[in-house]
């Protein structure tokens, strides 16, 4: 049985791996020959745009760092980060590499009232343009601690085209939060969420969690290694004797929550031990929300990969190979495991009470060891990049009046730069006011013209330029159009809908596709292999274009994995309209 992406990754974990990465060809710059007349705004009320800010400005790879912390915990919070990078490769090799990665935005913020609109003091809403949702203080949750500000310090939003990751610096020390430890969680998400295959949300809530207690310093690494913090899950799993206080709250779990077969519920510090089912089936929005599945979830994982001798880590990568990323039924947990799901549990309480496993731990060979980074450049943000970044993560946190208004402040004051044209632009663009639509229509055509490094603009305005033409499209304008879609397969992270738009130009033309573009159609295979539609247009063009070994590969890969009888049928014809591969023209 072949083995599931999980289930190699999950292996990584282990014992190390590797991963390849694509590299995108040069292709020319778009033309800059046009000035754009930029469009007017009026605001009624002035008062509505946020106030001038003062922001410190960083990159480090694969960042763009924004931070009105004091340089000093700035400097100090990136020089742990990278250092913490260093661990990651050296423990979990494949992590950092494998996947797409996203142009990523890190936002640093301390106490004030930039801080106040990040984090909402209970039962109060914060009257700033910046309002991004952090988890407020929950006396049920037995996770949190219980000062009057919210303990999540951390916090992670992402597409499929950027994300952004919010830390809270304010809550170092204060005994309500680990802002460093918060992060590491957050950041491990970041990276599972590249992977081509979904991971389950409990496996990605019991990673993460693993990460984020790892320990480490400039000659050893240790992870899986649980100490005496109140949220560690051995900690809140350990059963109470019956009628014992348990947590905030011993309500049992109702019946439709509990496993087969448990005659009466389990109790435990954080109250109702859930069932096994609705942890392993829950959602990511249920997993974020239930703070008793997340301590179920890392208790599991840490089972399966480091307790009781080892013996549950083979069952372990048989169920996830079975389960592909989603909900299995108890007869393949039981086939997996040998064992139900109530006897699962029974099992992880017990292991709660009783843990016995094997940390992993590395040392430094002599004369070897971790390195400290030198010091991060850090300068004073434009008011232009202090709008984006700041727009664009409220944006990802659906909170839209707030990212419009930290977007339009310094458009409005003349303090725009390409890439801020260009965010303000696809905000426009989705907006259902046809006269906002054309806003962003005319600041899309100038941030493209003044060369924004935003793939997502030139895809957007070769779609509007499809879109426009009536009847069918010139060479002409095909060309403009490819020479927006070129652009656009430079600049990260790779789009989807730019190999789409590609293959679509030319599966209606009359004329062949360039060698040139044929190749890229071929990286967008290679990136996108499950779009079965862009698969077979790649294919049956690079036939018709002579690369006939390319051709076949993707005709075969097309009919393994088509699971319509339809889709199948039209792969195996095409493969059968080619010669064979042996004689194929590489």
């Amino acid at each position: 049985m072949k083995s599931h992406p999980i289930t190699r990754w999950l292996a990584s974990v282990l014992c190390g791996g590797s991963a390849s990465l694509a590299l995108a060809a040069e292709l020319p710059e778009v033309a800059n020959a046009i000035v754009y007349e930029l469009p007017k705004y009026t605001v009624t009320n002035p008062l509505e745009l946020p106030a001038p800010e003062a922001w410190r400005y960083a990159r480090i790879p694969g960042f763009e760092v924004l931070s009105n912390a004091s340089d000093g915990a700035t400097q100090r919070f990136l020089k742990d980060f990278q250092v913490m990078q260093q661990v990651l490769d050296i423990t979990w090799p494949v992590l950092r590499r494998v996947g797409t990665p996203l142009p990523t935005t890190l936002i640093l913020t301390t106490r004030g009232r930039a801080a106040d609109s990040f984090f909402h003091p209970r039962g109060r809403l914060v009257e700033t343009a910046m309002a991004f949702e952090f988890q407020e203080f929950d006396p049920s949750d037995p996770t949190q601690g219980r000062g009057g500000l919210s303990r999540v310090a951390s916090r992670f939003y992402a597409d499929e085209e950027q994300a952004c990751i919010v830390v809270n610096l304010a809550e170092e020390g204060s005994g309500n939060a680990d802002p460093y430890r918060q992060f590491y969680e957050q950041y491990l998400r970041y990276l599972m969420s590249r992977f081509d295959a979904p991971m389950p949300p409990w496996l990605v809530e019991g990673v993460a969690s693993l990460f984020a207690g790892i320990d480490y310093s400039e000659k050893w690494i240790e992870f899986g290694q649980l100490g005496g913090r109140k949220d560690d899950f051995n900690q809140l799993l350990t059963p109470k004797p019956a009628g014992a206080p348990a947590g905030d709250s011993d309500d049992p779990a109702p019946q439709s929550q509990r496993d087969d077969a448990v005659p009466a519920p389990l109790t435990s510090g954080v109250g109702a031990v859930p069932a096994l089912a609705a942890m392993l089936g829950a959602s990511e929005e249920q997993m974020r929300g239930d703070p008793k599945l997340r301590i179920l979830a890392r208790g599991f994982v840490h089972l399966c990969l480091y307790g009781r001798g080892l013996k549950y880590q083979k069952p372990l990568f048989v169920y996830l190979s079975r389960v592909k990323g989603g909900a299995g039924s108890e007869e393949i947990f039981r086939e997996s495991f040998g064992m139900t799901y109530a006897q699962m549990r029974d099992e992880l309480l017990g292991y709660a009470a009783f843990t016995d496993y094997r940390h992993i731990q590395f040392s430094a060979q002599k004369g070897r060891g971790l390195t400290r980074p030198d010091a991060t450049t850090l300068r004073a943000a434009t008011p232009a990049e202090i709008g984006r970044i700041k727009g664009d993560g409220l944006l990802l946190a659906e909170n839209r009046d707030a990212a419009f208004l930290e977007l339009l402040a310094p458009y409005m004051r003349k303090q725009q730069d390409n890439d801020l044209l260009a965010s303000l632009a696809l905000f426009e663009l989705h907006s259902e006011s046809s006269t906002r639509a054309q806003r962003g229509r005319k600041l899309l055509e100038a941030a493209v013209a003044g060369g924004t490094t935003r793939a997502k603009a030139y895809l957007e305005l070769a779609r509007l330029r499809i879109g426009e033409q009536v009847g069918s499209i010139d060479g002409a304008q095909r060309e403009q159009v490819l020479e927006l879609l070129r652009k656009a397969a430079t600049l990260p992270p790779p789009l989807f809908g730019v190999y789409e738009q590609l293959a679509n130009l030319w599966w209606e033309a009359e004329a062949k596709p360039p060698s040139g573009d044929l190749v890229l159609l071929e990286q967008g295979v290679r990136r996108f292999p499950g779009q079965l539609g862009l698969v077979y247009r790649t294919a049956r063009l690079c036939a018709d274009g002579g690369r006939v070994a390319q051709a076949a590969a993707m005709a075969e890969w097309g009919e393994r994995a088509a699971r319509e009888p339809k889709d199948k049928q039209r792969f195996a014809e095409l493969r059968a309209s080619l010669p064979p591969r042996n004689n194929a023209r590489k």
